[in-house]
């Protein structure tokens, strides 16, 4: 029964992308105090949170430190629910031993701001995290004169000016990190004028990629 799990190096080729499955930690608390990095855009949970949650579709994959029973049993229940899960062979153990990208564990705001008319540096940095820090990270768009006092008020951070930067914070090391230089900011500001978040164009730092990599 091979689609009930998947391998670290099939999903660490998806992290980027945008349809890539929701990451679970499910790690118990000693294994994770012990290693407090996570796997770019895990969010922690345990079984209990999900039994109680009411999710009924997506797609998922569960991690707990050796691909067993925690993400097996996680998986499983999602599974029951509708969504489309899988457990993780190894768990966080074979990530590590892959030496795949991790980032640091509560290093990061829970909330952030961002300029409504980003540059280019900036769409990258909110591109690096929403693909591989915090895919559900709450990031409100706010008038550049008032991004210090906006970031105060909601007790959040700004999104840094540079991927780079926001990549050292969370001590992140990619190879897409470098590919992402370049973009236009003319390409920007042609699509802030049709959409009313700038998160609606991530999907312009997907097809720059693509591009680069054809």
């Amino acid at each position: 029964m091979a689609h009930l799990s998947t391998s670290s190096k099939s999903l660490s080729a998806h992290l980027h992308l945008p349809d890539a499955p929701q990451i679970l930690d499910l790690r118990d608390p000693a294994d994770a105090a012990a290693d407090p990095r996570r796997i770019p855009g895990a969010r922690p949970t345990t079984l209990a949170e999900l039994e109680a949650s009411d999710i009924a579709s997506g797609s998922f994959v569960c991690v707990c430190q050796k691909g067993g029973k925690f993400s097996q049993l996680a998986a499983a229940i999602l599974r029951s629910t509708g969504a489309s899960a899988q457990s993780m062979d190894g768990g966080h153990l074979a990530w590590i031993a892959a030496d795949l990208p991790l980032v640091a564990s509560g290093r990061l705001a829970e909330q952030w701001v961002l300029p409504t008319d980003p540059t280019w540096d900036e769409l990258t940095s909110l591109w690096v995290l929403r693909r591989f820090i915090d895919r559900l990270a709450p990031v409100m768009p706010v008038t550049r004169d008032w991004l210090d006092q906006s970031a105060d008020v909601w007790k959040a951070r700004i999104v840094p000016n540079e991927p780079c930067d926001l990549a050292s914070v969370a001590q992140l090391s990619h190879p897409l990190l470098d590919v992402l230089k370049g973009g236009s900011d003319r390409l920007i500001a042609g699509r802030l004028t049709r959409i009313t978040t700038p998160l609606d164009a991530l999907d312009l730092v997907d097809d720059w990629l693509a591009g680069e990599a054809a």
